[in-house]
């Protein structure tokens, strides 16, 4: 599979797919996976419980062998080393990232999601009102053409 071939997950689907494994596994869920003293993200069921992280990748239908490719390494450095076998926005990026560091410093799930919803909603201030503006016109747009097909 090339790199365009790849699902893409924006900031409102990583949000979506972080609440949906909160839902499932219950917002005081604390992960615990730690080597010596480091906090380590398991992403697949294979070696236990997998992260947030992991169990939102894998509500996206990224199968168990794609996650255990991942390691132990933190999504930012995955991202970086384009390993994902997913597409990630860069506020997909900001929001997963912000959950996954939360759920390194032993937040329960619950409040690692609303973690990364404040990072989203801070990531999302930075851009102008302009973007939103023009995307609610190209909206408006696909949605006139779809009517008069």
């Amino acid at each position: 599979m090339t790199t365009l071939d790849l699902p893409v997950i924006d900031i409102g689907r990583a949000l979506d797919l972080l609440a949906a494994a909160v839902k499932e596994r219950g917002e005081y869920f604390v992960y615990s996976s730690s080597v010596g003293s480091a906090r380590t993200c398991r992403y697949s069921v294979r070696g236990g419980r997998p992260c947030l992280v992991g169990h939102a990748l894998s509500l996206a239908h990224v199968g168990d062998n794609a996650l255990d490719a991942l390691g132990d390494r933190s999504v930012r450095e995955l991202y970086g080393q384009a390993r994902l076998p997913v597409k990630l926005t860069l506020g997909a990026l900001v929001v997963l990232d912000a959950a996954q560091r939360a759920q390194d410093r032993a937040y329960a799930w619950g409040d690692a999601l609303d973690y990364a919803s404040g990072v989203a909603d801070k990531f999302l201030d930075l851009l102008p009102d302009s973007v939103f503006e023009a995307l609610s016109r190209c909206a408006a747009s696909d949605w006139d053409l779809r009517l008069h097909a």
